[in-house]
């Protein structure tokens, strides 16, 4: 069984009406700016403490209330939020607060949803994860995340001299906002790198009902996605013989700057593309346009691409940035490469480590 301690988090649910909500900035004691922000980022409710308004938060406000995320363009949160309470402010809401024992900042306030909207149990749904031998559990950003063997067993296959074995991922929200889904992943056992391919092609939605326990049991007990692994298949294998492109390792490079763990391997990452900017005598990759990017090759493949996101994802990076770096690799495999197709012969793959002390 999986128990709940394993996310680090706890996890509260309360209903009231959404005049009840009271959302506004907190500065940070002594911090001082000249630029005005425009996002409100606390929540209260009638008195229970205040939360950090998470972007799940504000997402649900608008969907639920059929605004478009553009209405900030023209007025604060805040403002927002109050023209929504006067209208529809005896609307009673579900919501849902996450607790981090290990961070100093105020607990976080997840998505709200209506008052009759089923909400699993943490425990029963970590315990149906156990039964089904579930590995890898994940929390990031109101979900839970556990991978699976498909229905026909645990089954390796081999594509360019690499063996992967089948698996799937299975997403479900902890607020009840938002729908089960589940993706396809490889996962390449010379290295242990999960690819999950987190992109609609490779993904498939849950109907779950009013018994959400007994819907996502029925999936688990049955789920074989045949034609879709052999999709997956041979699109590992076009990137095996496809060149990565400028713009492609570029989109990498954006991604892995924004996190410490990628920061931290910026040179290593680099160095497994080939020193684009030495190569081809650029001060950055952002001084040539996106249209020629697409068309200059780095001296790497898109299977490279692949195995660099996929090692930052399974051994160093947080859930969160996981979560980030598998979809790029679902929106990477999912449209046609820039290049595709145009590796004359298929290489010998070596294990890419990003820390030279995993190799000890």
């Amino acid at each position: 069984m999986i128990h709940v301690d394993e996310a680090n988090r706890s996890f509260n649910h309360g209903t009231a009406p959404l005049s009840a909500f009271h959302v506004f900035h907190e500065s940070l004691a002594g911090f001082k700016s000249k630029k005005h922000i425009k996002r409100t980022n606390m929540v209260e409710v009638d008195g229970q403490g205040k939360f950090q308004a998470s972007s799940r938060f504000w997402t649900s406000i608008l969907s639920r209330y059929g605004f478009g995320d553009t209405v900030y363009s023209y007025f604060s949160h805040e403002e927002v939020f109050e023209r929504i309470v006067k209208v529809r402010g005896d609307d009673v809401l579900r919501f849902t607060t996450e607790h981090d024992p290990e961070s100093v900042k105020a607990p976080s306030m997840l998505a709200v949803v209506g008052a009759k909207a089923k909400i699993p149990e943490i425990p029963d749904l970590l315990k149906l994860f156990g039964e089904y031998k579930g590995m890898g559990l994940a929390y990031a950003a109101g979900t839970f995340t556990s991978r699976f063997n498909p229905f026909s067993g645990e089954r390796t296959v081999s594509v360019g001299g690499d063996d992967f074995q089948e698996r799937f991922a299975m997403e479900v929200p902890v607020d009840g906002w938002g729908k089960v889904k589940t993706y396809l992943e490889m996962l390449r056992q010379v290295c242990s790198n999960g690819a999950i391919a987190m992109a609609p092609a490779f993904r498939s939605t849950v109907k779950t009902g009013d018994d959400m326990l007994y819907s996502l049991d029925r999936v688990l007990c049955s789920y074989d996605n045949g034609e879709g692994f052999i999709k997956l298949r041979e699109r590992f294998g076009a990137a095996q013989k496809s060149w990565a492109s400028v713009y492609e390792c570029n989109g990498l490079l954006k991604l892995a700057a924004r996190w410490p763990v990628g920061q931290m391997r910026m040179g290593k990452i680099n160095e497994a593309m080939g020193d684009i900017c030495r190569i081809y005598g650029l001060s950055s990759i952002n001084v040539m346009e996106n249209k020629q990017q697409r068309q200059v090759p780095a001296r790497c493949r898109v299977y490279d691409l692949i195995n660099i996101a996929s090692e930052l994802a399974t051994h160093y990076a947080t859930n969160e940035e996981a979560r980030a770096y598998q979809a790029y690799i679902g929106t990477l495999l999912t449209e046609n490469f820039d290049l595709e197709g145009t590796a004359d012969m298929m290489p010998d793959f070596t294990d890419f480590l990003l820390d030279d002390k995993k190799a000890d």
